[in-house]
């Protein structure tokens, strides 16, 4: 799956996605951040608000638009252009008529 080439001419950044491996006996996640695949990307400022699973409100700050066409969970792990590794507050990846992923947009808290 490809972006249309006008679409992806406006992700100028560049930002790195690695899956979560698993969690240590205390819950803290572990990555492979070295290891990492990186995707053109588009960063902006956002202010949108969710709820959790568990009812609870969460406020997303910024927004990133990926040309990233594979599954990935809100617990994944994302490096931001900046170097900067928010939490993700919500992943949302719209399908196209095929039902393949078209983007990935990942919202940050």
């Amino acid at each position: 799956m490809s972006l249309d080439p006008a679409l992806l001419a406006m992700l100028t950044q560049t930002i790195t996605h690695a899956p979560l491996l698993g969690r240590d006996a205390y819950g803290v996640p572990a990555y492979a951040l070295a290891s990492g695949v990186s995707y053109p990307a588009r960063v902006s400022m956002a202010s949108r608000r969710f709820r959790n699973a568990d009812g609870s409100e969460v406020v997303a700050a910024l927004v990133a638009h990926i040309a990233l066409f594979e599954p990935v969970s809100p617990d994944d792990a994302f490096v931001l252009p900046d170097g900067s590794q928010p939490k993700v507050v919500r992943v949302h990846q719209p399908v196209d008529e095929t039902g393949r992923i078209h983007h990935t947009q990942v919202f940050f808290g």
